[in-house]
């Protein structure tokens, strides 16, 4: 599938936050969304590409820099207040245990690194629910990286095989103190399907901003880039 096929105006990008919406809270019907196009894709606020915010507080951002970008820019995340969040995700609609490799690049300046999520339904959980739904999260600072700025970009790849936590409680995870690989959490959890994946600056942290580039799903990498009149808000 091309490009083109993907989104053919801003509209398309308001279908796929109905999408990523809709995954995020029920388990009816798995929406329509395109099988993924391979290797490296462009993300620019004109033609996001399905990419929408789902429930920030404050707006994702494309950028021009930092130095170590992909191109001409990243995309900022950045929250001045505990009570804020930004966040960025992507649509989809596949198993959890056939996901394939994961990771993203963060260069981050303040208390705490963006992290990595992915929208779950199906999953057992503990509490009866029966959608299944739950946030499993990589945070850097759960695998061996220090909180606060880094050193320019750090590269996160194959964080699959990294420490996830579950925002709900599920069979083999049942909170941000009991994180365990994916591959654990597939074992308990084998019907659980992805609806979407992304970044995010979550709420209860201390001013942070961090650009995030390179987001990896599979066998498709993200960069994100501004526009030629750089900056700007998302559409």
């Amino acid at each position: 599938m091309k490009v083109r096929k993907v989104m053919s105006s801003i509209g398309a990008g308001a279908l796929a936050g109905s999408a990523l919406m809709a995954g995020a809270s029920t388990a009816s019907a798995s929406p329509e969304i395109p099988l993924p196009i391979c290797g490296s894709q462009p993300s620019v606020p004109a033609l996001p590409q399905g990419w929408d915010p789902i429930d920030g507080t404050v707006p994702a951002q494309y950028v021009a820099g930092p130095d170590g970008a992909t191109g001409a820019g990243s995309l900022q995340l950045k929250v001045t207040t505990p009570a804020e969040k930004a966040d960025y995700y992507h649509a989809a609609n596949v198993k959890l245990s056939e996901v394939g490799a994961l990771g993203y690049r963060q260069h981050t300046e303040g208390a705490v690194q963006a992290s990595y999520q992915l929208k779950i339904l199906d999953a057992k959980r503990d509490d009866g629910d029966t959608t299944g739904f739950t946030t499993l999260v990589y945070e850097p600072y759960l695998n061996g990286e220090p909180l606060g700025s880094t050193n320019g970009f750090v590269n996160e790849s194959n964080i699959q095989n990294g420490k996830w936590w579950s925002t709900r409680p599920i069979a083999g995870a049942s909170g941000q103190s009991d994180s365990d690989t994916l591959s654990d959490i597939i074992a308990q959890n084998p019907d659980a399907r992805v609806t979407a994946y992304g970044v995010n600056l979550g709420r209860n942290n201390a001013v942070s901003t961090s650009h995030v580039d390179d987001v990896q799903f599979g066998c498709t990498t993200w960069n994100f880039d501004p526009n030629p009149n750089i900056g700007g808000s998302l559409p």
